[in-house]
This record gives structure tokens, sequence and C-alpha cells, in this order.
């Protein structure tokens, strides 16, 4: 969250202030704002420049305000200057609670003289505060001077506004801010399901990149998804039958590129896949390249299937954020060799280290067994030391044989019935690939069984969180 040392920003065209309109606007509601009993901080910049000269110092002082006051005018309009100001102001306000708040946004639109063909009224969205009154039989305006009481009326309204919108800002910019996700461009034919996605996730308060459409130069293509990713902690990719556009001096389509940049930051990944889609070539190809950590691919399942599962992993998300205020839990790994992904006997290390990912990035210390420990006596000696240690116990079943999973599960059973003054958290079995008959039977010897048959799904995790969770919170000591 960023510190607002700012309470307004002013933005105006400085061709707007030769007659003193500017400064007598800003010592009127400065003094309004004093009679309202708000100490208000307000900045704007005093300095005679050219209208494309964007300097440092007011990108800071734009970033850290918490409200945008913008003065229009036909030369508001026309100045890149002015218009650099409301888009950026824009961009930091999500980082400090959101542009939005409610109903309200933090931008208020000062009309001193309205543009050609009320353009103007387009901005933010909203009626905003008109300084002026048109003959509508004539078309000329009556513009409210500084002298006048109309002008000082109309300040006090906006001062009023201002003194609730700010009240507003501080409430929600002391609570911790979501993260942002990237939910990548679509081919027109998933678009719809694509904005069904993205009014989710900002009906539940998170920041959605990339903000704008992207550009279809290869370049910039790869330079504005680069910073959009560079802002998220998951992206979300949809795909069907199409494979979408695909840029100049590129060889692979805008959907594909999008996941190739988010695989190569090792971001956490969705893909949802439509029911019945074959998906083109290149697009498999990408999807089979890079490595499989933090991926999340979803099959034959529809947007509302989805959307249960995003909320799922995005409450995980939330709660490693705010993880540091509770206890870091041991969660110990009890895995054979085989099924080890840092030991050389591995077989399947992908499906393992997906399960160590998705733990860590939620707060959680995850123990494995020594990879390379040949000596049995030291791999015991290790055992006994991490369980006394250990909060929580998953006991892993991929590719081990029958008689070892036994062995572990008597040696867990004895181990729970010795710690009855200070229990596991939490205990499951993890059965992983392959499916064999024989796991079936084990399915009641401990009250979680996480079945991972059709590769790591999270979902399938949540009872086994949701008791880390409460442990965490100290509901469990």
């Amino acid at each position: 969250m960023l510190s607002l040392r700012n309470d307004i920003f002013i933005s105006f065209a400085h061709l707007d202030n030769k007659n003193g309109w500017v400064d007598a606007f800003h010592e009127s509601l400065e003094n309004w704002l004093g009679i309202l009993g708000v100490s208000a901080r307000i900045w704007r910049d005093g300095k005679l420049r050219g209208d494309d000269v964007f300097s440092d110092e007011i990108l800071d002082q734009l970033k850290h305000s918490a409200l945008l006051i913008s003065i229009v005018s036909p030369n508001g309009m026309r100045s890149n200057w002015c218009e650099k100001e409301r888009q950026r102001f824009q961009q930091y306000a999500q980082a400090s609670g959101g542009f939005r708040i409610g109903n309200a946004v933090r931008a208020f639109k000062v009309v001193m003289t309205p543009a050609e063909g009320d353009a103007h009224r387009m901005l933010f969205d909203t009626l905003g505060y008109e300084f002026f009154q048109k003959d509508l039989q004539t078309g000329r305006c009556e513009h409210f001077l500084p002298t006048e009481t109309k002008f000082e009326k109309l300040i006090d309204r906006l001062a009023q506004d201002i003194r609730d919108r700010l009240k507003s800002v501080a409430a929600v910019a002391s609570e911790p801010a979501k993260p942002a996700i990237y939910v990548a461009e679509v081919p027109g034919d998933l678009q719809p399901d694509r904005m069904k996605l993205v009014g989710e996730l900002t009906a539940w308060g998170y920041r959605i990149v990339p903000r704008n459409p992207l550009p279809t130069n290869s370049l910039a293509l790869r330079a504005t998804v680069e910073a959009a990713l560079a802002e998220a902690v998951l992206s979300i990719h949809l795909f069907s039958d199409e494979c979408g556009a695909i840029p100049d001096d590129e060889e692979k389509s805008i959907p594909a590129i999008q996941y190739e940049l988010a695989n190569a930051r090792q971001l956490d990944r969705i893909v949802w896949i439509a029911p019945g889609a074959q998906l083109h070539p290149s697009i498999d190809a990408v999807l089979h390249a890079g490595t499989v950590e933090g991926l999340e691919r979803i099959e034959e399942q529809t947007v509302e299937d989805l959307k249960e599962i995003l909320a799922a992993k995005l409450n995980g998300l939330d709660e490693y954020a705010s993880s540091g205020a509770g206890p870091k839990l041991n969660v110990y790994v009890v895995c054979d060799r085989r099924d080890n992904p840092f030991s050389d006997d591995a077989v399947d290390r992908d499906h393992a280290l997906q399960l160590k990912s998705y733990l860590d990035r939620r707060g959680y210390c995850i123990w494995f067994p020594p990879g390379n420990v040949s000596d049995q006596s030291e791999r015991d000696k290790d055992h006994i030391e991490t369980l006394k240690l250990s909060h929580a116990v998953i006991l892993y079943w991929g590719v081990a044989q029958e008689r070892w999973f036994r062995g572990a599960l008597r040696a867990l059973t004895k181990v729970s019935t010795k710690r009855r003054n200070r229990p596991f958290v939490a205990e499951a079995i993890y059965l992983s690939n392959p499916p064999m008959l024989q796991k079936k039977q084990y399915r009641g010897h401990l009250d979680l069984v996480v079945d991972q048959y059709n590769g790591f799904q999270p979902e399938t995790l949540r009872p086994f969180l949701e008791r880390l969770r409460k442990a965490r919170e100290g509901v469990v000591q």
C-alpha cells in the first residue's frame, strides 16, 4: 500500500490560469475545506512549462495523492500533459485501494468551460461540477467568476463531497490491497467468457491486468505483457479451437505468447480449455513446453466450475498474503525414494514438486525426506526428528510399493498415538499416479484422503488446507 502524502492533486492546463481562475479556485477550495474541519494537503504544479513536459516530480506527487481534481476546459482536453495525469492517476490509484470505491471514483471533474461537442462529459463517467451556465437558445456560456456567489456555493458543495470521499479512501487504504490477476486476452469466441471472469474478479476486489487492449506490434506487445505479468500473482488463460491473432514478426499467436511469457516467469497459471475444444497444434505445443510447476490445467469443465476453482485458489493466496501474523507451520511429506523429487531415483518429480510449490506459496514450511542419504539408520533418525517438529503430515503414495506404504502408515499411527498431548493438526493420505487397486483399501485408515490421479488438482486439498488455516490462526495450538 502506497503512502498518500497528498490529499488532493489539482491537474490543470496552465493556459487556463492566465486570468488567475485556477489560483482563485485553489484558494477558495482550501478555505471551504478548512471551514468544514478538513486540513487538506493540496498539491498543484505552479511552474510554467510546455504541455508535453511530464516531470518525475509530477509523477511522484500524483502517485502519492488520495484524490485528483481535473480542471477541464478545451485547453485541458487538448493537453497531453493533463491527459497523462488523468491516465496515470487511475493506474496509481489501483495500488492504494482502487480507483473506484463503491459507486464513486477518486477523481473530481471541475468543468471551467465546456469542451467542443461536450467531449468532457465522458471523462471518468461522472457528471462533474460545471462552473458555467449555458443558454439553451444561444448556446453561449455564462462562466462563474471567483467574485460571484455561484462560484463560492459550488465550491462549498465540492468541498463537502471531497470531505466524504477522503474518509472513504482512508478506510479502504487502511485495508490490505488485493493483488493483481493477469487475465490473458483471448480470441473473439472466448471474449464473453473472459468478461465474465473479469467481472467476477473485479467484484471480489482484485485488480485486473492488462488494463488496456494489447498492442499488435511484436516488441510493444511483449513489453506490455511482461510489465503486466510483473504486477500479477496469478495468470488465467482461456483456450478453444481458435488460435488467435498472430502479430507481425511473430510465429506464435497472442494467446500463445502470453502463456509462454507467464510460464517463463514461473508464475502460477490456470489454463482452462473449453469443453470439447481441439487445441490448435501451436497452442498445444506451447502448453507442453517449459515447466509444469505452478500450472493448473482445467478441461471438460464449465466457466462456472472455473470460477469455483479460482475462488478456492485465490482464498489460498489471500491466506498466504496475511500469513505473517500466524505461526510458521511445518508440513512433512513422507514418501518413498521413488516419489521423492529430490532423490536420484525419483520417477515422477513434477507432481510432487507441484504439491510442494503450492504449499510453499501459502506460507507453509514443507519437508521431504533426505533425497540421497543411503544409510538406513541415518534416514530413520532424520525421519524421527522431522516428525517431532512437524505440525502436519502427508503420507504420499505414488509409484512406491504397497509394502512401503503399509510400513509408513503403521509408523505414523504409532507416532500419532504417542503424541496425544500434542496431536498433528492434520494427517492425510495423498494418492498420486499410478492408480492401483490396492490403494483403494486404505482410504479409511486416515480421515483425510486426497485423490490426485488426474494431474495436480489443488481444490482436492481444501479440507487439509482448512485444518492448517485454523491451526495457523491459533484455533489449534
